[in-house]
């Protein structure tokens, strides 16, 4: 565009350039400046056309305040879940949780809530790094949840480790 080789930006749909109405603006405002059109073939908008720029802005806040509508219904939805006990998220629950498979809510696992417990003790009254809690369960031997799962060991030992992010995660 800068240096005068394209002259025209053709998308489907205008969602395709951008999400944000500010950021469309500025890349039609990009356009204008390097003389290239810019054509949405399915809302059938050219900015040749004396209205373009309105109606434009007026699509984008459109979209805009429908993507934040849909986003807080589904994180409201989400929450509601939750607080009932039922557990939203994919894959498994983080350690110290197990689902039921009746119910789908989320159970406390004993033991794993032991570990748990201590991990924040450990992080949070003697100031220990989450490297240093990884080394310490990892010498202890303590399972991690994937040990329990019995899925593949990431290391040629064959020997689950703890590490920093497991912790973090807790």
């Amino acid at each position: 565009i800068k240096n005068g080789k394209i002259d025209v930006v053709v998308v489907y749909k205008l969602d395709r350039l951008a999400r944000k109405t500010l950021l469309i603006l500025e890349i039609i405002e990009y356009f204008k400046v390097y003389n290239t059109t810019f054509v949405s073939t399915n809302e059938n908008i050219d900015t040749h056309s004396a209205t373009w720029n309105f109606f434009l802005t007026l699509i984008w806040a459109i979209a805009e305040m429908d993507r934040e509508f849909i986003r807080e219904k589904t994180m409201e939805g989400k929450l509601e879940w939750i607080k009932k006990g039922f557990f939203s998220a994919g894959g498994n629950p983080s350690y110290g949780f197990t689902k039921n498979k009746v119910t789908k809510k989320l159970e406390i696992v004993e033991e794993e809530s032991k570990v748990v417990q201590e991990i924040f003790h450990l992080y949070t009254k003697n100031k220990m790094w989450v490297d240093s809690i990884a080394k310490l369960l990892t010498a202890r031997k303590e399972m991690t949840k994937t040990d329990k799962l019995g899925r593949k060991r990431r290391n040629p030992n064959n020997v689950w480790k703890w590490d920093g992010t497991a912790i973090r995660k807790i």
